[in-house]
């Protein structure tokens, strides 16, 4: 396995664990709100963090782990494909979380978010490198 894989496959593992360990601890120790009533701006933004961090290293380990497969999912540009498609894992959990939140997640919002991330990464993994 190359260096760069290895590295990618590190990188993932440890992005995942550190967000199961946040958001484990916040559900366990930290309230979302204040004890005047107000919302706990510091742990909702570290609740956002641990969700990135666990929904994007989680689906960096398993695309890595798909591609291993099937070498025909990274695309053109081989170098890490798999943490790129992790990050935009993340960011589309993070969006559907925040849409949950305002309350204004429903099935054709989720399918919105996710299609569009299938857009980005679509283009990201056809474009020719320069």
């Amino acid at each position: 396995m190359p260096p760069v894989n290895r590295l990618t496959d590190t990188l993932g593992i440890v992005m995942f664990l550190a967000g199961l360990g946040i958001c484990l601890y916040l559900l366990q120790q930290v309230s979302p709100f204040l004890d005047t009533g107000q919302d706990n701006i510091e742990a909702i933004a570290l609740m956002f963090l641990g969700l990135f961090l666990w929904a994007g290293g989680g689906f960096t380990v398993l695309s890595r782990q798909l591609q291993n497969k099937w070498p025909v999912l990274t695309g053109r540009i081989r170098e890490n494909t798999g943490l790129r498609q992790g990050v935009l894992a993340g960011v589309a959990a993070c969006m559907l979380a925040l849409l949950a939140i305002y309350d204004l997640l429903d099935s054709a919002m989720a399918l919105t978010v996710v299609f569009l991330a299938l857009l980005v990464e679509t283009f990201l993994r056809n474009r020719r490198a320069v």
